[in-house]
C-alpha cells in the first residue's frame, strides 16, 4: 500500500482493484508515507489473518495521517507569531511501581508506555526474503483514566493536564491488553504560565542606554513566575534576569524571555546612536582684552553622542557675555565663569579672564576701602567695600586678609565677624596695591546688667565647697550670710524675670570643660558662647594636619583656651610619643605655646593598652579622659551635681554649643566653678 505525498491519493496496490482513491486528506506539508505487500494473493493465503492485517493497515494509516497532521500543526507558519508554545513534555511509565509527578495548573504531559515489543517473539508471518519489507509488531492499546478529572484530565492517548491545584495526588492510570497497569500520581501545585507578552518602555535606545522590560504574564495567579531573559545578540544588547537592558553597539537584535515551562516572548530593539554621558568645553581658560571675543566649542562624551541644544549664560556678563552660539565678549577686567547646559542638565564651563584693554590701562593703580577704621561689638559683623581703579579692572579679583582672625575674621567678600574683644587689621589687595581698615571689637554689654556675686563659705551638709550668691536679688527666703543671699538646695533662683534655677544639692569644686574637636565651623559658635560667659575650657585637637586649622587654633589659644593633643586608638598603639612630639612642634609654631594634654578619642579604657599608656607619660605627656558626656542641658545639670571635681566632655558639634549656651548661666548663677584644665591639675585616666 502507498500513500502519495500530496495525500489526494490514496491506494492498495493489489493485482487489480483500487480500494480507496480520490481521498483529500488536507495535508499537503505531510511527507510521503509507504506501505507495501508483496502480493495481495499473500495476504488472502491466510484467512485467519484477514482482519488482522485489515486492522493494521488501517491504523497505520490512521497513525500516519495524525502524525502527518501533527507535523503540519507544529512546521513554522510565514508570518506567525513570535512566542514559542509551551513544550510537552514526555513521562515513561513503570509498570513496577506508580511514578510520582509534579504540575502546575495548565501544565500538560504526556504519558509514555514502556514499549510492549520488546519481546524477541517469532512474527506470525514473517517476511519472505528479499522482498524488502518485515511484519511490524502490533501496538498496544491503552485505556486510560483518572480518579479526579476535575483536577487532572487525561485524553485516551495518555495526554495529561492540570486543570486547579489539590493537595492530595491525583492517580492517573493506564491499562494494556494483557492486564498490566500503570500508574502515575500527579499532584497539582502554583500555576504555569499560559500567555506572556513583553513591553519595552522604548523600541529604539542609544549605545549606553538602559531600560527594564516589563512582561505581562497570564493568568493572573503566575504573575510572579520565574523568567529567563537572554538576548539574541550580545554585541548589541546584554540583559540581565531582572530584565534591565543595556544598549552596547549599534543595531537591531531581539530580546527573549522564557517560563520554565518552555512558553517564551520576544521583543526587537534597535539601537542607534550613542547615550551623552557628558560634554566638556573648549578651550577651558580663555584670556582676553576688554573688546575681544573668542567662541567656546562643546565636545561632547562620547564622541559622536547628540548634544541638543545648550543654553549658555556667564557667571559675571559685566566681566565677560556670551551668545547662545557660544560666543563670549570681553567687557572689563576680571574673571567670569561661563557655563553651558543642556535640557537634561549637565554642564560644562569656561573660565575665562579679561585682562585690560589693550590700550595700557590694564594695571590697577589703586583700592580704596569704604572705612579705614571700624568698632564691632563680639558677635557683629560689617561688609566692608573696596573701589579700584581704573574703573574699568573694577572686576578684578580681590584678595582679604585679617591680622588677627581670633579677634576679627574676614571672608572672601570682605565680610568682617568680631569674634573677641581687641584689635586686628583687615587688609583688601588687588592687582599689586592693597588697603587697610583698622577693626576695633569691644565686650558685648548685656543690658539691664547680671547680678554680680559675693562668696561665702557656709557650713551645708555633705557640701564643703563654697557658693557663689549672686546679690541684688531680693524676695527669696534664704540664709543671709556675708556679701550675699545663701540658697539652699531644691530653692529656686530667680536669674532674671524669665529664667530661675533649682540650686543643685552637690557643689562640686571644679568643673573642666573638655571639648573633643574636628576643627568644624562649629568650632566658632562653641568659642563664642564660651567668650560670652567668661569661661575657658580645654580644646582637644587631632594630631594630624594642624596647619590646615592654623587660624582656629591660634583663635582657641587667642581666646585663652588650653589645647590638648587628640590621638586614634591606632594612633595611640603605633608609636604614639614621636607623633605627639611632632604635633607639638607644629602647635608651637602655630600658637607659641606647646601641650603636654593628651586624650584618647573614645577613652583610654579599651582603646589603649598599658604599654602605650606608660609610653606616652614617659614622654612626659599627661592622659585625661573625663567623669562624664552629657548630650543634653538636663544630663550636664545632672552630672556636675556631686562633690570633688567633675571632667565635663563635649564633641564639637552644633549640639554642643546649644547645651553650653543654657548651661553656662545655670553654673554661673548657682556657683558652680569652671574653667580649662591646668598643667598642674590632676588628671583621670581609666589606663594604668
Amino acid at each position: 500500500m502507498r500513500v502519495a505525498s500530496s495525500l489526494k491519493t490514496l491506494e492498495i496496490q493489489t493485482d487489480s482493484c483500487v480500494l480507496l482513491s480520490g481521498i483529500d486528506f488536507a495535508f499537503a506539508n505531510c511527507s510521503s508515507f509507504s506501505w507495501f505487500s508483496d502480493s495481495a494473493q499473500t495476504i488472502l493465503e491466510k484467512e485467519e489473518d484477514t482482519m488482522k492485517r485489515y486492522k493494521r493497515v488501517i491504523c497505520a494509516l490512521l497513525a500516519g495521517v495524525l502524525l502527518c497532521g501533527a507535523l503540519s500543526l507544529a512546521a513554522p507558519q510565514e508570518g506567525g507569531s513570535p512566542e514559542t508554545q509551551a513544550e510537552i513534555p514526555q513521562l515513561l511509565l513503570n509498570p513496577e511501581e506508580a511514578v510520582e509527578y509534579g504540575m502546575k495548573v495548565n501544565d500538560r504531559v504526556q504519558l509514555r508506555a514502556p514499549d510492549s515489543t520488546e519481546t524477541t517473539e517469532e512474527p506470525d508471518n514473517p517476511a519472505e526474503p528479499g522482498s524488502g519489507s518485515s511484519e511490524q509488531p502490533e501496538a498496544d492499546e491503552i485505556l486510560w483514566r483518572s480518579d479526579n478529572p476535575d483536577v487532572v484530565s487525561v485524553t485516551e492517548d495518555g495526554l495529561v493536564t492540570a486543570l486547579a491545584q489539590t493537595e492530595t495526588p491525583v492517580e492517573v492510570a493506564g491499562r494494556r491488553e494483557n492486564g498490566e497497569v500503570l500508574v502515575c500520581r500527579i499532584t497539582v501545585s502554583g500555576y504555569a504560565v499560559t500567555g506572556l507578552t513583553l513591553k519595552p518602555e522604548r523600541s529604539t535606545m542609544q549605545v549606553g542606554e538602559t531600560q527594564t522590560i516589563s512582561a505581562d504574564i497570564e493568568p493572573e495567579q503566575a504573575a510572579d513566575a520565574a523568567l529567563t531573559w537572554r538576548s539574541a545578540d550580545e554585541d548589541i544588547l546584554t540583559v540581565t534576569q531582572d530584565g534591565t537592558v543595556t544598549a552596547v553597539g549599534e543595531g537591531t537584535t531581539d530580546l527573549f524571555a522564557e517560563a520554565e515551562n518552555g512558553l517564551s516572548a520576544k521583543c526587537t530593539i534597535t539601537v542607534s546612536g550613542w547615550l551623552l554621558t557628558g560634554f566638556s568645553l573648549e578651550p577651558s581658560a580663555v584670556q582676553l582684552k576688554v573688546g575681544e571675543t573668542k567662541q567656546l566649542a562643546a565636545k561632547p562624551q562620547p564622541e559622536g553622542a547628540a548634544l541638543g541644544t545648550l543654553r549658555w549664560t556667564s557667571g559675571s556678563p559685566s566681566v565677560a557675555s556670551v551668545a547662545q552660539d557660544g560666543t563670549v565678549t570681553a567687557k572689563a577686567a576680571g574673571t567670569a565663569v561661563i557655563t553651558a547646559a543642556n535640557a537634561d542638565g549637565k554642564t560644562a564651563a569656561s573660565t575665562v579672564t579679561v585682562t585690560g584693554t589693550g590700550t595700557g590701562e590694564d594695571k590697577v593703580t589703586a583700592i580704596t576701602l569704604n572705612r579705614k577704621t571700624l568698632t564691632l561689638t563680639v558677635g557683629g559683623a560689617e561688609t566692608l567695600k573696596a573701589t579700584i581703579t581704573p574703573k574699568q579692572l573694577q572686576n578684578t579679583p580681590i584678595t582679604w586678609k585679617s591680622s588677627n582672625a581670633a579677634v576679627a575674621r574676614v571672608d572672601k567678600n570682605g565680610k568682617v565677624t568680631a569674634l573677641k574683644a581687641g584689635s586686628a587689621v583687615v587688609t583688601a589687595s588687588a592687582g599689586g596695591v592693597s588697603a587697610q581698615c583698622t577693626v576695633t571689637v569691644k565686650k558685648k554689654t548685656v543690658s539691664g546688667g547680671i547680678p554680680s556675686g559675693g562668696t561665702t563659705t557656709p557650713t551645708v551638709p555633705g557640701n564643703p565647697g563654697s557658693i557663689s550668691v549672686p546679690t541684688g536679688v531680693t524676695g527669696v527666703t534664704g540664709v543671709t550670710g556675708g556679701a550675699g543671699i545663701l540658697y539652699l538646695p531644691g530653692t529656686l533662683i530667680p536669674a532674671d524675670s524669665v529664667r530661675q534655677y533649682t540650686m543643685p544639692q552637690y557643689i562640686p569644686d571644679t568643673v573642666f570643660l573638655t571639648i573633643d574637636s574636628d576643627m568644624s565651623s562649629n568650632i566658632v559658635s562653641i568659642l563664642s558662647v564660651l567668650e560670652s560667659a567668661g569661661v575657658r575650657a580645654t580644646f582637644f585637637v587631632p594630631v594630624e594636619n594642624l596647619y590646615a586649622s592654623d587660624d582656629l587654633l591660634r583663635h582657641i589659644a587667642g581666646d585663652g583656651h588650653s589645647i590638648g593633643l587628640l590621638l586614634t586608638r591606632t594612633q595611640a598603639e603605633a608609636n604614639p610619643v614621636e607623633l605627639l612630639n611632632s604635633a607639638n612642634e607644629t602647635l608651637s609654631v602655630i600658637t607659641g605655646t606647646p601641650t603636654r594634654l593628651v586624650r584618647i578619642a573614645g577613652g583610654s579604657a579599651g582603646n589603649l593598652n598599658s604599654a602605650a599608656a606608660q609610653a606616652i607619660r614617659a614622654g612626659g605627656y599627661r592622659l585625661w579622659d573625663w567623669s562624664t558626656a552629657p548630650r543634653s542641658y538636663e544630663a550636664a545639670v545632672s552630672a556636675i551635681n556631686r562633690t570633688g571635681s567633675v571632667t565635663v566632655r563635649f564633641d564639637s558639634s552644633a549640639n554642643t554649643a546649644s547645651v553650653l549656651q543654657q548651661l553656662m548661666p545655670y553654673m554661673k548663677y548657682c556657683g558652680i566653678p569652671a574653667r580649662g584644665i591646668g598643667a598642674g591639675d590632676t588628671p583621670i585616666c581609666q589606663t594604668p
